[in-house]
């Protein structure tokens, strides 16, 4: 069944034709190959119309009607290529012609061609500024573009304005939704970025404010390790007796690969905390990550007691206890993970972990004998 915006479309396009045809001295024979695509292309046939069109196209070169019929059914057949020249050809031969303009301009965006894109869509939307097939594509390619969020708060506007009827085209709304979002992504990522700006600032002049370090310290754990460390070293040194700061000092020497420094540190609080799971955490990270898988089992162990039901430190143990040598405890270890991890989230690892089994059993059965 023809979806609501299509079967616009199509009429809008039939009624164009129906005129064009009329206008012009269109021979019998080339009307008849026409029509009967025509009848194919409605029908569903859509193999069948193209030949149809085809043949109407090799005896009349100039008809931009069958060219963009012939484009459109292509087009829903997948082979976009084919499809791209059709719309193209079919805008040559009528340059103001919205339908071709926006199909073209609108496949041209599809395929990441920007450039070449953006010339069709702004000519429909000058002949036909509420074109829902122009303005879903130009709303791609302004966000795909990184467009000045003024354009693109222009362009939500006229958009809005044009999805206020709950009716109206759900294309139209599904790209209301996309700009929407894509500003206010912008939004939040600018006040964040204020909001560093905002505290680096404070600090400036409050150089020992713990909770300030602190929040930096989180802020830039990923983005800037470096950075990262400097800010959590220092509000360790402002609060001694925090051990968050202190954890979080630790962390940051882990993202930064200092794993020796980081495991003396850690060692050094969880005698002093010896239930700080974050802690635990990450000195399991900074062991494995250091090839020190013997002393990472326990670290390892203590997370999977702690958290039954949580599937990481499953993986990491039977890994650890596999790269021990300690082959039926990493088979145990792997057959827990894989009870336990999500099949999307984890799909990467669940491959790997059933790819190793195999070999795994073979070996655990050859080191019986």
């Amino acid at each position: 069944m023809l979806s609501r915006s299509f079967y616009t479309l199509f009429v809008a396009v039939m009624i164009a034709i129906c005129a064009a045809l009329a206008g012009a001295q269109i021979p019998e024979d080339v009307a008849a190959l026409f029509n009967r695509a025509q009848d194919l292309h409605e029908k569903g046939d859509l193999a069948a119309a193209v030949e149809e069109y085809a043949k109407a196209i090799a005896v009349l070169p100039e008809f931009p009607e069958a060219e963009y019929q012939r484009a459109a059914a292509l087009d829903s057949l997948g082979r976009k290529d084919e499809a791209l020249k059709g719309y193209l050809r079919a805008a040559k031969l009528r340059p103001e012609w919205v339908a071709a303009n926006s199909s073209a301009g609108s496949l041209l965006v599809h395929q990441g061609k920007y450039t070449e894109g953006l010339p069709f869509l702004e000519k429909a939307l000058v002949s036909a500024p509420s074109d829902a097939l122009a303005l879903s594509a130009m709303t791609e390619l302004r966000i795909k573009t990184n467009a000045d969020e003024a354009v693109l708060k222009e362009l939500l506007a006229k958009i809005t304005s044009l999805t206020k009827n709950p009716r109206s085209d759900s294309v139209l709304r599904d790209a209301r939704v996309a700009l929407e979002s894509a500003i206010a992504a912008r939004e939040t990522k600018a006040a964040a970025e204020g909001t560093v700006a905002e505290l680096e600032k404070q600090l400036s002049s409050e150089p020992k404010n713990a909770a300030i370090l602190g929040r930096l310290c989180r802020e830039y754990r990923k983005a800037s390790p470096a950075k990262a460390l400097e800010y959590c070293r220092r509000a360790s040194e402002a609060e001694p007796n925090n051990v968050d700061h202190a954890v979080g000092f630790a962390a940051a020497l882990v993202q930064a690969k200092q794993y020796g420094a980081a495991v003396d540190l850690l060692r050094k609080l969880l005698v002093i905390a010896p239930d700080n799971w974050t802690a635990h955490a990450n000195l399991a990270t900074a062991l494995f990550q250091a090839g020190r898988f013997a002393e990472a089992a326990p670290e390892y162990d203590w997370l999977a007691q702690k958290q039954p039901n949580a599937a990481a430190p499953h993986f990491f143990l039977a890994v650890v206890r596999d790269r021990l040598g300690e082959l039926r405890a990493a088979m145990t270890e792997y057959q827990a993970y894989l009870k336990l991890a999500d099949p999307n989230e984890n799909k990467d690892d669940i491959e790997r972990v059933n790819l190793r089994l195999p070999t795994l059993a073979k070996e655990i059965k050859k080191s019986r004998k």
